[in-house]
């Protein structure tokens, strides 16, 4: 039998079966609005009302799932959602306690995945009959050569084996759209079950605990495919409870990843999707001013910027945009590495992208913006000798443009790069950020970004013991644990209610470049130690961490001559490191949370 994912056209008007996991009547407070959509905490694995964790169903990413949820009846009708996005079949999905959505851009529909079909594709026959008492499909030969209508009529005379089942069937205005069609049935002793491709029926004899006798229950697909293990490990982990207003506060820590999504339209997706597969919740793109506005001041170009934040948006993936690099009208040396001649210039290229992607834009969202990168270093700023106070004016102007457009966008401010030297090329990360409270910069940011380079020790080696050891640099930088003498900066400036945010951390296994080869580690090592990092947060730096965003996933036309090749967790080509192969199996297996 052809396996056709109808299009669904009709609202469907659908029978109140017995949904045991369905709660009859709402607590307050179970679910309520957020931008774009609804937040649902029913089906979070704790007693109602008991944890603020759940899944969001949204119109995000151009992506309806929210409207088709209330187009389709909302929960009495489809079940609460007990999945995050995911892709499944290349489209991406959301499981509802009894339906499972799929969008397919192709049509600009939301269709119900044949979820029974799809545990039988995955070899679930055998556990569905023992567990559920749900029968194996019978064999689709008789289907073959037959016109559509006559498969129709061929899998709905199942239904004739017991008429309440068929009443529920027909009951629904659409019952192939939402229940697919029959494809067995089977006396189980207590109950008498019929399966279709995307529900189960059961007809109960006896009183159960869900049903009294004579009545019929649906099983719910979406809970038994994620009960099976059929969806992704990462999208059945409830969401944090959603901040309706503000600034972002971060779990500690939430995992993000630095990919080259912007000028790569044919790997985007597959970009995503690996994001995806290890669990990672953010991306860090470079929005860089000197592409989006080259034209002339006002004149913005958003092509490659909509297409990367709204597939990131399609599959939940929360977007950071790095803005610096400014355009050649911007600087009278038309230098891309140096503050604007006018502070003004990048304040309005600010205001422009953050009103362009705030909090229910049609063009999708940025959730923070990371105003200057490595402002510590001489190289980013100019050439000239390093100036806290400069770039507090700089973080002023970005800052108030960003909260004009949207009082909800996460400003980042300095990540600063470790260094222990201080001269004219450069300035010490702690001495910088240390400068950038005396000018008054603490009004100036959400969260302090920061850089965290393992060089060659372990995460949990402390500034002192690298300091006093040669081997590993002689030197506090030389640690992951470096950003903790940021955080002593912060708590002496009584701002430790922030958190910090590593925009860039890892490790790197270059073997050819002198400048990185000294610290360089094995693959291997690189695995354990991002493993460990994340752990070493978890434990010793919450709650004031938050997204730890890896360096990196690398751009597709990168090559081994290149330094930044020797810190990626995946190939160009997309195949797997060490890293990445660890990272997941870790997200996985609990070893992170």
């Amino acid at each position: 039998m052809s396996k056709q994912r109808l299009w669904l056209v009709l609202v469907l008007s659908l029978v109140l079966l017995a949904v045991p996991s369905v709660a009859s009547a709402q607590t307050p407070n179970l679910d309520y609005d957020i931008a774009n959509g609804h937040f649902f905490t029913q089906t979070n694995g704790k007693p109602l009302g008991a944890g603020p964790e759940g899944y969001a169903v949204t119109n995000d990413g151009g992506v309806p799932f929210w409207d088709a949820y209330q187009q389709f009846g909302g929960p009495g009708s489809l079940g609460y959602p007990v999945t995050k996005r995911f892709v499944y079949d290349g489209f991406i999905t959301q499981a509802m306690q009894k339906v499972v959505f799929q969008w397919r851009p192709e049509r600009g529909e939301v269709w119900f995945l044949n979820t029974f079909d799809a545990l039988h594709d995955k070899g679930k026959d055998d556990w569905l009959l023992v567990y559920r008492q749900t029968p194996r499909p019978f064999d689709t030969a008789p289907d073959t050569g037959l016109p559509w209508e006559q498969v129709v009529a061929r899998h709905q005379g199942m239904l004739d084996q017991n008429q309440a089942i068929k009443a529920a069937y027909f009951a629904d205005a659409d019952p192939i759209a939402h229940f697919g069609l029959p494809v067995s049935y089977a006396d189980m002793g207590n109950s008498f079950v019929i399966r279709a491709q995307r529900a189960t029926f059961q007809y109960w004899k006896e009183d159960v605990p869900w049903a009294k006798q004579g009545e019929v229950s649906v099983a719910n697909g979406g809970d038994l495919a994620k009960e099976i293990g059929l969806w992704p490990f990462y999208a059945t982990t409830p969401e944090p409870q959603p901040q309706l207003s503000g600034a972002y506060r971060a779990q500690s820590p939430e995992y993000g990843v630095i990919p080259f999504l912007i000028g790569s339209k044919n790997t985007t997706q597959r970009d995503l999707e690996k994001m995806l597969d290890a669990g990672f919740g953010w991306q860090k793109s470079l929005f860089q001013w000197y592409w989006i506005e080259h034209a002339g001041k006002g004149q913005f170009n958003w092509v490659d910027t909509d297409r990367v934040v709204q597939a990131s948006n399609a599959l939940g993936i929360k977007v950071i945009a790095r803005m610096d690099f400014p355009p050649d009208w911007a600087r009278a040396d038309k230098s891309h590495n140096g503050p604007p001649d006018s502070y003004q210039d990048y304040a309005d290229f600010v205001y422009a992208t953050v009103d362009r992607y705030k909090t229910g834009s049609p063009y999708g969202r940025v959730h923070a913006v990371e105003l200057w990168n490595e402002a510590n270093l001489a190289r980013e700023w100019g050439n000239r000798k390093p100036n806290a106070a400069e770039y507090v004016q700089l973080l002023k102007a970005g800052y108030e443009a960003a909260k004009r457009a949207d009082p909800n966008i996460t400003v980042i401010g300095a990540s600063l790069t470790p260094t222990g030297t201080y001269d004219d090329s450069v300035t010490p990360d702690d001495v910088f950020l240390q400068q950038m409270y005396d000018a008054g910069g603490k009004a100036y940011f959400d969260v302090l970004g920061a850089h965290g380079a393992g060089y060659k020790a372990p995460p949990s080696m402390s500034p002192e013991q690298a300091a006093a050891d040669p081997s590993y640099g002689g030197n506090r930088i030389f640690t992951f644990r470096r950003v903790e003498d940021l955080r002593a900066v912060m708590v002496r400036n009584d701002d430790s209610g922030k958190q910090i945010w590593l925009t860039e951390f890892g490790w790197t296994s270059d073997p050819i470049h002198p400048d990185y080869a000294w610290h360089r580690v094995t693959e291997e090592q690189k695995a354990q130690y991002i493993v460990d990092a994340y752990r070493w947060a978890k434990d010793n730096w919450s709650p004031w961490i938050g997204v730890m965003a890896l360096w990196n996933m690398p751009d597709p036309t990168w090559t081994q001559e290149r330094e930044e090749y020797w810190w990626s967790i995946t190939n160009p080509d997309s195949s797997n490191r060490p890293a990445f192969d660890q990272l997941k199996a870790a997200r996985q297996n609990g070893t992170l949370p």
